[in-house]
């Protein structure tokens, strides 16, 4: 079990410091993607330090949610990588904390590098419509699969 003490605007911006508890310092940046898949326990504090919200605890994705990425995904959804699904991590496509949703519309699987790319690298992936997965840069430009020769 990790502990990251991180505020709320914190974790929806991924701007400023937090704190990996009994480790230092870490991004916000940093722990945002930690929060992507995991349980979350919220503890508010008010101004006088007195903690008084507990909060819930959000889920990550399912073991069933986990098998259905691995079959569908069959592994990193990045375009070019060969990542296996065993070496990857669900990816809330829409943050959680912006509102996005625990389904499989809203999951794919991206190994620990293209998961910090997401996350701290300005990468994005958006789901169409039709279900197809795309990814941005981090100037908005689409990020096409390479062509492999025959």
């Amino acid at each position: 079990m990790v502990w990251v003490i991180a505020g709320e605007e914190q974790l929806r911006t991924g701007r400023g410091v937090c704190e990996l508890a009994g480790g230092g310092a870490i991004s916000a940046m940093t722990a945002q993607r930690l929060a992507c898949d995991c349980d979350i326990a919220r503890v508010l504090i008010d101004p006088t330090d007195n903690r008084f919200d507990l909060g819930r605890t959000r889920r990550r994705a399912s073991a069933t949610q986990r098998r259905l990425l691995w079959l569908r995904d069959g592994g990193c959804a990045f375009p070019g990588c060969d990542r296996p699904p065993g070496w990857c991590e669900a990816h809330h496509i829409v943050f959680w904390d912006d509102g996005g949703p625990t389904d499989l519309e809203n999951l794919t699987l991206l190994c620990s590098h293209h998961h910090h790319l997401c996350h701290e690298g300005g990468f994005r992936a958006e789901r169409h419509d039709d279900g197809h997965l795309v990814f941005l840069r981090p100037d908005a430009t689409t990020l096409d699969p390479p062509v492999i020769a025959a």
